[in-house]
């Protein structure tokens, strides 16, 4: 294809060199591989076009099958007008390929403006076919130029033409293959695998080919990749994919099954356009079942490839797995899949199972980090795991993972947590959050530690930044989103946080930390009618126990809501999940801060977590003014 050249056809004016099909000056939008399939039909107008050549010149050979090009021409004939079967541009030849069958005429930088394409190429004036007759192009002087004669042969620009430029400008950003220059990436969720075969049900191949798939994508810069953590909880639901894709805020979503028989893996891949719901593309693979991590590696691999033909990206580094022990990779993917799943048991099995993994194989890194990770969780939420014991855990887990991987992002962001949390040594956790972040720019879990760091400094707009950086990179994730809530709380933008809590509870209705902090917000504005309202829900949801609301709503009728907390102090012993910065919280809000400073002298004793958002906490405010709160915010290092 030459520089410069535009083909007409009919109403329509192709523009390969950019990207353009023009009916009357109005574009057309085409997804890239049709686009690149019409420019090749063109380009051989008249001429048969095997299917084998169309995969070979517009897919790069690429594992595609033949129905691909089927839909591409479907595409085409769309967007083209009329019936989709209609042969009037493209001519079907069965079982062998297609043919560009309309009159197609050529406009080049020459004086002689169009030409038939098999035309004589000696620069006088030819013959134009009758669909071409009225072309602006015809006439002009050859000193005017090819966008002068696009936009008009009086040289004037139109509104139409401003309009249509505007539309050109926006179709190339969100239409057109997105290996840009203008730096904006391609959006993508890899979703778990499906079995074809009901009585299968294995990780290894739903999440791990999956993982494999999205390491091999993340390897180019113009992809961004939802990770495994944003996507691992399809795999136990049967969410349609384009939904998923909705959730997850993408615009692409590969939706795959696979089958094993006779030693054999057979996947089957569909690119999904978030946009329009149409399957752009389809990439089988059938690989041998020497052992699961080759079958695994050839499936991402062909795939992968395909892919990035498919949107002409360059591929990159790919991310190592981690381990080469099969067990290990397994027991992984099953611990961080049990990390994401609320309640306290969820958080012990996991830490069991990636304590298996690291017995498995001692030298698994990203394992150690994740052991470090989520015992973090469960000194955070009060789980039944010792708090002291879980120190010395996470900090060995921490060395081991960063004594055999000290670039691993995961393990920074566990140490960012100890040094915040437990240590409440502030300096140490910002270098820790930014090395963290450093290392993995596109971590949702970096970004949530880096912003609980700007929280604990006060500063709160740049916490917000933070966590919607990570609610946009995992934009499912109950973690994030609850404590993008407790960061609008912290930064007394109360309306705010309470819809954003409301929002949390769509995504777990059962997760009791989630109401205790809509209850504190709502206190916090006064509000103690709505907040007893919401406590005495957060009670039917935790045990529906029928006189223990009964005796709630009998002390909120005589004592309101201090009552209430009053109430919840007596009871607090019998609270799996009160602990003692909680317990400080109610007494200053009911005014008794000769207890609320005993209970939080025995949370910074004990190491409690939350002691790192002293500051933060509006239930505190009152105590502000006294000299033993002074003294406390010097021993937390805060100033």
């Amino acid at each position: 294809m030459q520089n410069g050249t535009i083909y007409e056809f009919s109403d329509f004016r192709l523009i390969p060199d950019d990207g353009l099909l023009l009916r009357n000056d109005e574009p057309i939008p085409l997804p890239p591989k049709a686009f690149s399939t019409l420019v090749l039909l063109i380009e051989r107008s008249g001429h048969l076009v095997n299917k084998s050549e169309l995969i070979e010149k517009v897919w790069s050979n690429a594992f595609v099958e033949e129905a691909a090009v089927s839909r591409c021409v479907w595409t085409i004939r769309n967007a083209l007008g009329g019936d989709s079967k209609n042969q009037q541009y493209i001519q079907t030849v069965p079982k062998r390929g297609y043919k560009f069958v309309a009159p197609v005429s050529v406009v080049d930088d020459r004086p002689s403006g169009i030409q038939p394409i098999n035309g004589n190429g000696n620069g006088s004036v030819v013959t134009v076919p009758s669909s071409a007759a009225n072309s602006s192009s015809v006439g002009q002087p050859p000193s005017e130029s090819l966008f002068g004669r696009w936009l008009g042969t009086r040289g004037a620009v139109t509104a139409a033409a401003v309009l249509a430029i505007a539309f050109v400008a926006v179709y190339a950003i969100f239409f057109r293959q997105p290996a840009v220059a203008n730096g904006t990436s391609i959006t993508i969720a890899v979703l778990p695998l499906r079995a074809v075969n009901a009585d299968v049900d294995d990780q290894r191949f739903e999440l791990g080919i999956a993982d494999a798939l999205i390491l091999k994508l993340s390897s180019s810069k113009s992809f961004e990749v939802r990770s495994l953590q944003a996507i691992q909880g399809y795999s136990d639901e049967n969410k349609d994919a384009i939904e998923a894709g909705r959730e997850q805020r993408v615009q692409y979503v590969l939706s795959s099954n696979y089958q094993i028989a006779e030693g054999k893996i057979r996947v089957t891949s569909q690119l999904l356009n978030v946009a329009n719901g149409l399957v752009e593309d389809t990439f089988k693979v059938e690989k041998t079942m020497t052992d699961f991590f080759s079958a695994q590696d050839a499936v991402a691999s062909d795939i992968g490839n395909g892919l990035l033909a498919w949107f002409a990206v360059e591929p990159g580094t790919v991310k190592k797995r981690g381990t080469l022990n099969e067990d290990a990779y397994r027991l992984y993917l099953q611990g961080m899949y049990l990390s994401t799943q609320r309640g306290r048991g969820s958080v012990v099995k996991s830490i069991e199972v990636l304590e298996r993994a690291v017995q498995v194989d001692p030298n698994y890194a990203q394992a150690w980090a994740s052991i470090a990770y989520v015992y973090g969780i469960g000194a955070m939420t009060a789980a039944n795991i010792d708090r002291s014991q879980a120190y010395s855990k996470r900090m060995e887990a921490i060395n081991r993972a960063l004594a055999l991987d000290p670039n691993l992002s995961e393990a920074y962001v566990a140490l960012c947590g100890v040094k915040l949390n437990h240590e409440y040594d502030f300096a140490a956790a910002e270098t820790v959050c930014k090395r963290a972040l450093e290392l993995g720019p596109d971590s949702s879990r970096a970004h949530m530690a880096y912003g609980m760091f700007l929280e604990t400094r006060g500063l709160m707009d740049e916490a917000i930044a933070e966590f919607k950086t990570s609610i946009d990179l995992d934009p499912t994730s109950y973690e994030t989103h609850r404590f993008y809530a407790n960061t609008l709380y912290f930064a007394r933008r109360y309306d705010e946080a309470i819809e954003q809590y409301k929002r949390v509870m769509d995504l777990d209705p059962t997760a009791n930390p989630t109401y205790n902090w809509l209850i504190r917000t709502l206190e916090a504005q006064g509000k103690e009618s709505e907040a007893f309202e919401w406590f005495i829900r957060s009670l039917s949801v935790q045990n529906g126990n029928d006189a223990v609301i009964q005796r709630y709503t009998t002390v909120y009728q005589k004592s309101g809501w201090p009552g209430v907390l009053r109430e919840r102090i007596e009871t607090s012993g019998k609270e799996r999940s009160a602990n003692s910065f909680r317990i400080a919280g109610w007494y200053a809000r009911v005014g008794d801060k000769d207890k609320a400073f005993e209970y939080l002298e025995t949370a910074y004793r004990e190491r409690e977590g939350l002691m790192a958002w002293l500051r933060a906490e509006a239930q505190f405010d009152s105590l502000h003014d006294d000299p033993r709160y002074d003294d406390l915010v010097r021993r937390m290092n805060f100033k």
